[in-house]
């Protein structure tokens, strides 16, 4: 009967052990476009791609500085419209053309655009999707007023979910190409 039970307590334990996965996500390269001098040149820059969904409560916090993967000559910078652009305060920060960043609870969180997902849903009014890490971000903004030069002044609306929760905000900022 003490045979039993070890052979039952040793497959109890292997079959603990083979569902744990201890491997770490392997880092995927995205090619960011960087413009120096009037020179458009390409630097590769890995971030890392969790495999896990996350179902957790989440907030979405303000970028004390800029990441090193966004430039501050073009782009997207946006706030919450109670937030004044000028206090450079912004939350959700893109490239304009592949992805986007935005710190949720503390932890810059990379996001990949979706193509097929992002439209144009009336004149001068645009929805982008962005995926990653477990989030969901739809942009959903309209032009307020063309400032010249490639900038423009930009007003909607910012909504960030995993699977379990969602947040939506009304933000404003400018754009830069």
């Amino acid at each position: 009967m003490q045979l039993f039970r070890l052979f039952a307590l040793m497959l109890v334990l292997s079959n603990l052990i083979a569902c744990f996965d201890n491997k770490q996500p392997k880092p995927k390269t995205v090619i960011i476009p960087v413009d120096t001098s009037n020179n458009l040149k390409i630097r590769k820059q890995n971030f890392t791609v969790l495999n896990k969904i996350d179902t957790s409560s989440f907030s979405v916090d303000f970028f004390t500085q800029l990441p090193s993967s966004i430039s501050d000559s073009s782009g997207e910078f946006y706030t919450y419209d109670t937030t004044k652009l000028i206090d450079k305060k912004y939350i959700f920060l893109s490239d304009l053309a592949t992805f986007a960043v935005v710190k949720i609870n503390g932890a810059e969180i990379y996001l990949v655009k979706d193509y097929q997902k992002s439209v144009e849903t009336s004149k001068n009014t645009f929805r982008d999707v962005y995926l990653g890490n477990g989030y969901t971000v739809l942009l959903t903004l309209h032009l307020i007023k063309y400032l010249g030069d490639g900038k423009s002044y930009n007003g909607g609306k910012l909504e960030v979910q995993n699977s379990k929760y969602k947040l939506s905000f009304k933000v404003h900022g400018n754009s830069k190409v």
